[in-house]
C-alpha cells in the first residue's frame, strides 16, 4: 500500500521532514502531545485508528513456561 510522501506529512504538520524520519525510525522517542496530534491529522487516519491505544504489557521470558522441580 502507497502513503503520503514524508514531506507531505511533515511539511503540513509544521515540523522539518528530518524529524519526521527520525520519528518514523524510532530516533526520536519522547515527541510532544501536539507533535503526536498535529501528526495525526496530517496523517488523517479514522478516528477509530485515532483511539487511545492500552500500552503494550511486555512478557517476560519466564512468563508461560511451566516451572519443573530440578532433577535429584
Amino acid at each position: 500500500m502507497k502513503g503520503p510522501r514524508r514531506e507531505e506529512v511533515a511539511v503540513p504538520a509544521g515540523v522539518s521532514a528530518d524529524y519526521y524520519i527520525r520519528l518514523e525510525q524510532g530516533r526520536e522517542t519522547n515527541p510532544s502531545p501536539q507533535v503526536v496530534d498535529v501528526l495525526g491529522r496530517a496523517l488523517r487516519p479514522s478516528a477509530d485508528a485515532r483511539a487511545p491505544v492500552p500500552p503494550h504489557r511486555h512478557q517476560s521470558p519466564h512468563e508461560g513456561r511451566q516451572r519443573t522441580r530440578p532433577r535429584a
